[in-house]
């Protein structure tokens, strides 16, 4: 397990489906996890699973000072050569949203990513109408590096997509 100040990362476990299933129908949760709300809430259990816990190795459950599960936290995109990867994070139970557990996690996260996967680079996305995401994006250090002009479709609109990353060099 993987400690931070107010959050603790582990492995998912199979008993953890059923709380991803549930957050996954929530229409708030899955609007801002990705802006394609309609696409999650049509997710049926067996396919929660098989994304998240079979075809998934790299995602894991957040987890507060109590223990319990609070969201998931995880990376893709992993280029060896490049030591890089891109992260994903989603904090489903609602009643932790806004006090600062998703930016812990990514704190935590990230420096056990450079520290023992010994990256280089990681790096975020998200659309430019999350500033949920960005502040706490940007509250974990990680920089405004790109923009994606209208690559996402949310409610009848075009919007852009933004990128982030957090870089570590020898000695920081």
């Amino acid at each position: 397990m993987i400690t931070g100040k107010n959050t603790s990362i582990r492995p998912l476990e199979p008993e953890d489906i059923d709380i991803l299933y549930t957050w996954h129908l929530d229409p708030e949760f899955s609007f801002w996890l990705s802006g394609s709300w309609p696409e999650r809430m049509l997710m049926r259990r067996e396919d929660v699973e098989q994304i998240f816990y079979v075809e998934d190795p790299y995602r894991y459950a957040i987890l507060n000072e109590s223990r319990d599960i609070i969201g998931t936290i995880g990376f893709d995109q992993h280029n060896i050569p490049a030591r890089s990867a891109r992260l994903f994070l989603g904090i489903g139970d609602k009643a932790h949203w806004n006090q600062g557990y998703g930016t812990d996690a990514l704190l935590t996260f990230s420096r056990y990513l450079f520290e023992q996967w010994n990256l280089h680079r990681l790096s975020l996305e998200t659309w430019a109408g999350n500033l949920k995401a960005l502040r706490c994006y940007e509250k974990a250090g990680f920089q405004r590096e790109g923009v994606l002009k209208d690559a996402y479709y949310i409610k009848g609109s075009y919007n852009d997509g933004i990128i982030l990353a957090k870089i570590v060099t020898m000695g920081n």
